[in-house]
């Protein structure tokens, strides 16, 4: 029997629990970290990558079948770009325009999928990572039972992020009934800002205390295995998905 794979021609945001992603692990782990790494470099405060032992561990999820792992791709053009092992997240949104011109892609007609197999597939897979424009992962969060934590957000194309962030709101509030988001973010990063023009209230910031031999902070509250060089901060922020 030959079982028939929807052909991807229109930009789609593919949903699915984290679990259902982890074959393709490696792949995602590369595109995540490429992003994060943006400013960690600039600003030199964080020196470990954003995924250093797997997705589940280091954005501390418990329940993979739980969290929802969501992935911006658009359509194979037939030249896709090839991402480098060495290319850092400016290079890829230059490929990323160079094959889909600011203005050519039908972003406001996004759709979304919940069967991964298309993208999956091995000819999909030779391509995927140049066609990846973002990524954003939701998951419980422990203080909030109505509500949801962000992370893994990542954005790879001009003018995206914002709506990533409205999909992320109606997505949570319409199929998970989320009534609040969640962030945590490193202060120092100049994230604070960004997430107020989303929306988001900043609630707290912890002073982390880093030990200048060993680089790590004992009381950090984001994940394990974090190495910094100096004293920062992480800013607890939240925003309503419905209008208040």
């Amino acid at each position: 029997m030959t079982v028939s794979i929807k052909k991807i021609d229109k930009p789609t945001i593919f949903v699915a629990p984290l679990s259902n992603w982890l074959e393709i692990e490696d792949l995602l782990t590369r595109v995540i970290n490429r992003a994060y790494d943006k400013p960690r470099y600039k600003y030199n405060i964080i020196l470990t990558p954003r995924i250093k032992y797997g997705l589940a561990q280091d954005f501390i999820i418990e329940d993979i079948n739980k969290a929802i792992l969501a992935i911006w791709v658009v359509p194979s053009t037939g030249k896709n770009i090839k991402v480098e092992q060495g290319d850092d997240k400016d290079t890829v949104t230059r490929k990323l325009i160079e094959n889909y011109p600011i203005g050519t892609l039908d972003l406001d007609n996004t759709l979304i999928e919940t069967e991964i197999t298309p993208l999956l597939t091995k000819e999909s897979l030779k391509t995927l990572e140049g066609r990846i424009l973002a990524t954003v992962c939701l998951k419980s969060y422990a203080n909030d039972k109505n509500g949801m934590e962000i992370t893994g957000f990542t954005s790879f194309y001009p003018n995206l992020s914002s709506q990533l962030m409205l999909f992320a709101r109606n997505y949570s509030l319409e199929h998970l009934n989320v009534q609040k988001l969640w962030v945590e973010v490193v202060q120092e990063h100049d994230l604070v800002p960004y997430y107020e023009k989303q929306g988001f209230t900043l609630l707290d910031s912890k002073l982390c205390v880093v030990n200048t031999k060993t680089h790590k902070s004992a009381d950090q509250p984001l994940e394990n295995g974090i190495e910094a060089s100096q004293n920062f901060h992480v800013a607890l922020m939240s925003m309503r998905t419905t209008k208040a």
